[in-house]
């Protein structure tokens, strides 16, 4: 049977150990130093004692994915629905009452400017005409009478000047009693395409009587409205796009005719008209069209999505100058699918790091 050690030998023994502890804590370094170069080649040369190593380890260079900084905008895509109208439309009113004597035109009937549309009873104001002419004739004659008296002293200068404003009165009538004659005719103010007439022939109107439409439909101003905060972005030229349910498959291309003056103080929206061409005559006022519109923004720096790196003092990016990774501030404008519109200290081209940072 084995014998316990004693007291002072196990004493002996611990002394031993913690004295091989220490001197393998104190030795921990250089003995991993030792072993790294032992499993790495043993071809570096330590240097700067302890804490050249760590100095050594934290200014070694690091393998990173770089890539240039591109260019980009935040254009923004506006989608909205707008009403058709005319180009130039108008609805006609007679400007003398009367009865429809005749109508020139049917509905769907394409004329020129000046054609001749309707035509009210003209026989009362060809008399108001002829009855003007005899009094101009009238007035006419006692005037050269008048100077000839005037010539052999028989009448004063003032009996001439009240027969020359006689005549002259006598002409204005003449020229309203024509005017009105000319009334009765309704005629095309513009070449355009004519509706269906709400009168027949017999009727008896007024001047507030609707008689017939007339559109030019050569181009179609499709008016939407825009939400104010896109006001900057809108100018007179830009390209759009228009869809109508009639014509599904189909897209109209369009220009931005014209801007309001102003923003609705409810709606806050601004009212928009664009121009649409027309030239196969297949659209129609009062059509509704989905309107498609690219709204062009500012321009901005352009980095991939893994570029752009997260911390609690905000966003930035490892921007490289001269071999160097340097810290960027930016902020982000717009995120899309692989890339992000940024604002801050970087340009287009420069480098910057993308992996392994």
């Amino acid at each position: 049977m084995r014998q316990p050690l004693s007291f002072a030998t196990q004493s002996f023994i611990a002394a031993i150990i913690v004295a091989a502890g220490a001197g393998f804590w104190f030795a921990r370094e250089p003995v991993a130093a030792a072993v790294s170069s032992l499993f790495s080649g043993g071809g570096q040369e330590k240097a700067g004692g302890r804490n050249g190593g760590r100095r050594n380890a934290r200014n070694a260079a690091v393998p990173v994915v770089t890539a240039r900084v591109g260019r980009g905008r935040n254009d923004l895509a506006f989608a909205g629905i707008g009403t058709a109208r005319a180009l130039r439309h108008v609805t006609l009113y007679p400007a003398v009452s009367g009865e429809i004597l005749k109508v020139y035109t049917r509905a769907g009937d394409r004329v020129a400017a000046g054609a001749k549309l309707i035509e009210l009873d003209v026989r009362q104001a060809t008399l108001a005409v002829e009855m003007a002419q005899s009094k101009l004739e009238g007035a006419k004659r006692m005037l050269s009478r008048a100077d000839r008296l005037r010539r052999q002293n028989v009448q004063s200068q003032a009996k001439v000047q009240d027969a020359e404003t006689l005549a002259d009165q006598a002409e204005v009538d003449l020229k309203v009693a024509r005017v009105a004659l000319n009334e009765h005719t309704i005629t095309a103010p513009f070449a355009g395409i004519v509706g269906i007439a709400n009168i027949d022939v017999g009727d008896r109107v007024t001047t507030t009587t609707e008689l017939v439409t007339l559109d030019d439909r050569s181009k179609l101003t499709v008016q939407f409205d825009v939400p104010e905060q896109y006001l900057p972005r809108l100018r007179r030229g830009m390209s759009i796009e228009v869809r109508t349910p009639g014509f599904a498959d189909r897209t109209f291309a369009g220009i931005l005719s014209g801007i309001d003056s102003r923003v609705h103080p409810t709606r806050r929206t601004v009212v928009v008209r664009a121009e649409v061409d027309n030239a196969d005559d297949l659209l129609r006022p009062g059509m509704s069209f989905a309107v498609d519109m690219q709204l062009p923004g500012t321009p901005y720096p352009q980095i991939p999505d893994l570029a752009l790196q997260f911390s609690q003092s905000g966003n930035f990016v490892w921007a490289v100058e001269d071999n160097k990774a340097k810290r960027v501030p930016v902020r982000i404008v717009r995120r899309d699918s692989n890339t992000v519109l940024v604002e801050g200290a970087i340009k287009p081209d420069e480098l910057i790091v993308i992996e392994g940072v």
